[in-house]
């Protein structure tokens, strides 16, 4: 009979070029005179006695988390941040760990220094409500303001008089109030929705996330930062599609559309235009620089983003993380070119559903078209992040969302995100039919996906799953105004809701109040 004493797992990261995970491994089944068995790659591979390594890389959370019970004992290596591939890694290897304690499992840590500054940050985020990261490291503007991110639109301080980032006075009043723990409006967007959803929190993700990328201890090391290293920059809300989510604060053809819709209610509806300025190029500091967002509009339909790549290209300033976002229209050959350049690089790829809901959601998309323009950005060796926004359109069908996505991407991270819009009639939480919605959540509780845990997906999906599974009321009033805005653009477009979202269609039944 096969001894079950001596199997011991070691976790790590082993995706960079060094296999810091493999050598440490062998190490210590050297120094312990017993049998370096390799990568454990499969939750149902033969074991024997020995030491095997493994990683989020290899195998996602809910397979780990399964495994641990196959294995004798439990030892997360002694690796530190920087022999991780990426410092998003290195967190959700944190995540891992404090999971593993929560199951009540023991796990044998050979350096609690490596990871011990994440519990920091995890500690002060949980104590102080309002501490977020981005006011130190975050640049965002929109209207020729600063604004803290892209979910608050607070201005802070104007583009033409931000002289010093570091003593910046209105910057100085925000990072002062939120390290004394007093919240502040322009952050109601993640206040709400921590609200909402237990365990979901944008702001202390986000604080995790920088703190591993700047190697920031503690707050003091906040007093060392002199310039932004996360730039997202809009050149403008120029765009070759209609997503029904979106405002014509982003899209010059929803702003078209809202203009020639003249009704009354419509109007009291919509989300109002307050574009003047989007922020662009003019506003990078290359100091310290580590990641630049380009959204839109829709950037790869716009010349500022071919100049922007060409200027950096020129200058020699390509050595940064790039993520581009797209909705997957546009993939020109002069586009492909220049992305040659940049080794740093992922394609944040906006699809909301399987084909024909996000067809739909995203009016203009031809799902095909996209496909083939995603191949050809994956031949050419470009990662693949998809951008998914919850919506009320696409509660119903999340779980065959997932299992698409699943099966068509395999290799790319899935970012969840909720659907905002004025008076929230676009939420996930309004979905009445309480059946279809939990169905379709628990089944994509089952995907790879949701265990993965990439960005919010995981609490996001728990949060609306919580709220369906619970005795909670849905807001009938929003469901009445989503279905007269809905209808109102069908209208205005030649489209109909029952030939793509049928599910939703079906939903009529609850309305209290018809506004048709």
């Amino acid at each position: 009979m096969v001894s079950h004493s001596n199997k011991i797992l070691c976790i790590g990261d082993n995706s960079s070029h060094q296999a810091w995970a493999h050598n440490l491994t062998l190490q210590l089944a050297e120094s312990n005179g017993t049998v370096f068995r390799g990568q454990f790659a499969n939750v149902d591979q033969f074991l024997q006695d020995g030491y095997y390594h493994t990683d989020l890389v290899i195998l996602n959370q809910k397979e780990l988390l399964k495994s641990i019970n196959r294995f004798d004992k439990i030892i997360l290596l002694d690796q530190d941040i920087e022999k991780y591939s990426h410092p998003h890694v290195f967190v959700s290897t944190w995540k891992l760990v404090k999971q593993i304690k929560n199951l009540g499992h023991k796990i044998q840590i050979l350096n609690d220094e490596n990871m011990s500054f994440l519990d920091y940050w995890d500690n002060l985020t949980e104590e102080n409500k309002s501490f977020c990261l981005y006011p130190w490291v975050k640049s965002v503007s929109f209207n020729n303001y600063h604004t803290l991110c892209t979910q608050s639109y607070t201005p802070v301080t104007k583009l033409s008089e931000m002289k010093d980032w570091k003593h910046d006075p209105n910057y100085k009043v925000v990072r002062k109030k939120m390290l004394q723990g007093e919240k502040l409006p322009n952050c109601n967007a993640c206040y709400e929705q921590e609200q909402k959803g237990k365990g979901v929190s944008i702001r202390k993700h986000e604080t995790l996330e920088w703190a591993a990328l700047m190697h920031l201890k503690s707050v003091k090391d906040l007093y060392k930062i002199t310039s932004p290293s996360y730039f997202e920059l809009r050149f403008s809300n120029k765009c070759n599609i209609k997503c029904r989510s979106c405002s014509g604060h982003f899209s010059h053809l929803i702003r078209k559309e809202n203009i020639q819709i003249k009704e009354t209610k419509f109007q009291s509806i919509v989300d109002k235009e307050k574009i003047e300025d989007l922020g662009g190029n003019k506003i990078i500091n290359w100091h310290n620089l580590k990641r630049v967002y380009i959204g839109g509009g829709e950037s790869t339909v716009q010349p500022e983003l071919y100049q922007f790549l060409r200027n950096c290209i020129a200058n020699d300033n390509t050595n940064f993380e790039l993520r581009i976002g797209t909705n997957g229209v546009k993939i020109s050959k002069p586009l492909l070119d220049l992305l040659k350049h940049f080794s740093n690089l992922t394609m944040s790829l906006s699809i909301d559903g399987t084909p024909k809901v996000d067809e739909y959601i995203r009016w203009g998309t031809d799902a095909l078209q996209k496909q083939n323009n995603v191949d050809k950005l994956l031949t050419q060796g470009h990662p693949i992040a998809i951008n998914f926004v919850l919506s009320i359109w696409n509660i119903g069908y999340l779980g065959e969302t997932l299992e698409y996505f699943e099966k068509k991407y395999p290799n790319s991270p899935v970012h969840m995100n909720v659907a905002g819009y004025r008076g929230d009639i676009l939420s996930p939480y309004i979905f009445p039919n309480k059946k279809i919605a939990l169905r379709s959540i628990m089944r994509a509780k089952e995907t790879k996906i949701y265990h993965n845990n990439e960005q919010r997906t995981k609490q996001l999906i728990d949060s609306v799953y919580n709220f369906y599974s619970n005795d909670k009321t849905v807001d009938l009033e929003k469901l009445n105004k989503f279905f007269y805005y809905n209808d109102t653009l069908d209208k205005h477009r030649g489209s109909r809701l029952s030939d793509y979202i049928p599910a939703l269609e079906e939903c009529r039944k609850y309305l209290k109040e018809s506004y048709l």
